[in-house]
């Protein structure tokens, strides 16, 4: 038999119908009838005899199901029937029950001994080869499960390439390529409980290669993610092999998986969907501290007592992405013994590109203890849960700034007593004895005082030291005295005044507890019972005790002497002074007048073991002086 080799495609569906039912020779028929019935389809595939596989429409190998690329290459045998190259493509792979089923199969007009040639292929319409259909029934003793491509409602039996149905057309497939695009908010590559879809995002779909050749060239395909963040493509059309889905790149977002995903796409997908993968993105916000500062705080505080520090600055969002929500973070810290409050600000703000913000706060400050007191502001921002920031070192800033606290403090200096030793026999060279005390009557405790003393003298003197220094701590409501002593040396054999003043300040060294006081004291020359040396008294008498507040220099004591004021005895203070001569009198010989007064011998208190009596009293310039001489006290009994 001279056949044709080449596969050509079927004779026109209408031709081969005439041929259905009748037309086919009933030669080769009885052949065929003695083969069947098969018990399996596994005893169709051992068949050896080649009259029992003349109904093949697409005989396989000896002992073997036909494959998917041999028939996806006999595809022109099928097309014609509605089976086309994409539904053979997609078709999967499964079995079936045989139980009242139909199918094609091969026969032959011309009365051929092999109805579908030695090609196996029922292809050849010249050479009698048709296609037709019978039951399954006829075929198998009984209900065998069969290997097909398709399903119960349409498919191609892998045993022989006979397919069902014949007529309408067979059910196709959509396969379908997937993906989802989420919100990576902690950018670890999976989509965690609570992670976001994003919808809007696009993706590219190339088909890399193709599995058949028949497969038509593939433009790229692009797909939008839905509201529910998932995309989908139909591939039907395009065919299995190796595709490539990219995507595509946003502004403010940064991808935390490969942007790019190969995926092979097996042929008998069928009307399934292929999930290639889920994308990751976060959102890229570089949020900064653009000013940072302790914008107000008070030049001073004092203790206990609070003080408002304000801290401000500028917030900004660099992009990409366009709007950010942070939380931003304001803390104040100081020394120990202040009270911060609030401890922190924490701000929820929105930022958006281009637009920075300002923002400014408020510390409430008590602090407890004086001194230089250093506080330190500090701004940390943080952007909200999947912003990824691309530059951490502008999220935080410091700002710091240092002022005193103060403590009230009431100090007191008083000169409380001048002793001198110059007399009328010794003018020229004496000492004098000064006694400090000094007070801090609070509420500032340990304050660290410095007292500063000075002697002035008249100008033919000399007095060392001149002045001195006290330092000396002193905790609230505490008095301490200290005493000075000076030498003086003159060259004038006259008499002389010395003047005391006193300063005290908190010293250098405690610069937070501030006040100040001052202090003087005159000492003056006077002579109980002038022109008598020594001078006696004698307590055995009553009446009157005269006494000199003597001239100077550069003192006059009838122009700068407060008479009112006086008081003469053994301590200073007794209020013995009877009168004072108001025209004054010369009682040294010094060419100069002293004021001469006469006091109540009984009211000084004077004693056996007096030997100094004081006099006390005001300058009419209102400071007090001191004055001290010493006596011989007659009249005592042993």
């Amino acid at each position: 038999m001279n056949r044709k080799r080449t596969r050509r495609g079927l004779v026109a569906l209408a031709g081969a119908a005439a041929l259905i039912g009748g037309g086919i020779s009933a030669g080769p028929a009885a052949a065929i009838t003695d083969c069947r019935p098969y018990a399996s389809e596994a005893e169709v595939l051992a068949e050896t005899r080649p009259e029992c596989r003349d109904t093949d429409i697409v005989s396989p190998a000896l002992g073997s199901l036909l494959t998917r690329a041999q028939v996806e290459a006999a595809s022109q045998l099928y097309a014609p029937f509605g089976f086309t190259a994409q539904w053979i493509w997609w078709a999967p792979e499964t079995k079936i029950s045989t139980g009242g089923k139909s199918w094609s199969y091969c026969g032959n007009t011309l009365g051929r001994a092999d109805w579908n040639g030695p090609d196996g292929l029922c292809d050849d319409p010249a050479e009698g080869e048709v296609i037709s259909d019978s039951l399954l029934d006829n075929y198998f003793s009984g209900n065998v499960e069969l290997s097909v491509f398709g399903s119960d409602n349409a498919f191609i039996a892998r045993m022989c390439g006979n397919f069902f149905p014949l007529t309408g057309n067979p059910q196709t497939y959509s396969p379908k390529l997937a993906g989802l695009k989420f919100e990576d908010g902690n950018q670890n590559g999976v989509q965690d409980p609570g992670e976001s879809t994003v919808a809007g995002w696009e993706f590219a779909v190339e088909r890399v290669s193709a599995l058949y050749a028949s497969q038509p060239a593939m433009p790229t395909q692009h797909v939008t993610t839905g509201a529910d963040g998932k995309w989908e493509l139909d591939i039907a059309a395009f065919g299995p092999g190796v595709y490539r889905v990219t995507e595509q790149s946003r502004t403010g977002w940064s991808p935390t998986t490969p942007e790019s995903v190969e995926v092979t796409v097996d042929p008998g997908l069928g009307s399934g969907t292929l999930a290639v993968g889920s994308w990751g993105n976060t959102k890229v916000a570089d949020v900064a501290k653009t000013s940072f500062a302790i914008s107000s705080m008070p030049e001073r505080f004092e203790v206990d007592e609070p003080g408002t520090v304000t801290v401000s600055g500028s917030l900004a969002n660099l992009g990409p992405f366009s709007s950010t929500k942070v939380v931003d973070t304001v803390t104040l810290s100081g020394p120990s013994d202040c009270l911060i409050t609030p401890a922190r600000h924490d701000v929820t703000r929105q930022l958006a590109v281009g637009t920075p913000e300002n923002f400014s706060v408020d510390f409430s400050v008590t602090c407890s203890k004086r001194s230089d007191h250093r506080f330190v502001a500090q701004d940390d921002l943080v952007p909200e849960a999947g912003v990824l920031d691309p530059d951490l070192s502008n999220n935080t800033a410091t700002a710091d700034a240092t002022t005193e606290v103060f403590e009230e403090v009431d100090l007191e200096v008083e000169v409380a007593a001048l002793d001198c030793t110059e007399r009328e026999h010794n003018v020229m060279s004496s000492e004098c004895v000064a006694t400090l005390e000094i007070s801090n009557h609070g509420p500032a405790t340990a304050v660290t005082t410095l007292t500063n003393i000075s002697f002035d003298v008249e100008s033919d003197c000399t007095v060392v030291p001149a002045t001195e220094d006290v330092e000396v701590v002193l905790d609230a409501h505490t008095t301490t005295v200290r005493s000075v002593t000076a030498v003086i040396t003159c060259t004038a054999s006259t008499r002389h005044t010395v003047r005391v003043s006193a300063t005290l300040a908190n010293a250098p060294s405690d610069p937070h507890a501030v006040d100040q006081d001052t202090a003087t004291l005159q000492w003056l020359p006077n002579d109980t019972k002038p022109r008598s040396l020594p001078s006696s008294v004698n307590i055995s008498k009553s009446g009157v005790l005269p006494f000199a507040i003597l001239a100077t220099a550069e003192f006059d004591p009838l122009a700068d002497v407060d008479i009112d004021s006086l008081t003469y005895g053994v301590t200073g203070s007794e209020d013995s002074v009877i009168r004072c001569a108001p025209g004054g009198e010369d009682v040294n010989d010094d060419g100069l007048l002293d004021l001469v007064c006469h006091a109540d011998t009984t009211a000084t208190k004077i004693t056996c073991t007096t030997t100094v009596l004081h006099l006390h009293g005001v300058l009419t310039s209102g400071e007090e002086f001191v004055s001290q001489d010493n006596v011989k006290v007659t009249g005592c009994r042993a």
